[in-house]
């Protein structure tokens, strides 16, 4: 996370929020892990470690494991 809140380069406190929100869904939802299988952490805990994928990677809509 730190490496994630350095890279945005945040110019004011406001956007630590929003930064730290797109930071854990990033690593949750959207990178694989080795360690997992090459499954997100997301899939691996709603169960759908083989089949996880995310069409539309918006934080709004949380990417369902199909």
């Amino acid at each position: 996370m730190k490496t994630w809140l350095r890279a945005n380069r945040l110019a004011s406190i406001e956007e630590l929020s929003a930064c730290l929100d797109e930071g854990m869904f990033m690593l949750n939802f959207l990178k694989p892990k080795m360690v997992l299988n090459a499954a997100t952490p997301a899939a691996v805990y709603l169960g759908n470690a083989v089949s996880a994928v995310c069409d539309k990677p918006n934080k709004e809509e949380l990417c369902i494991a199909s």
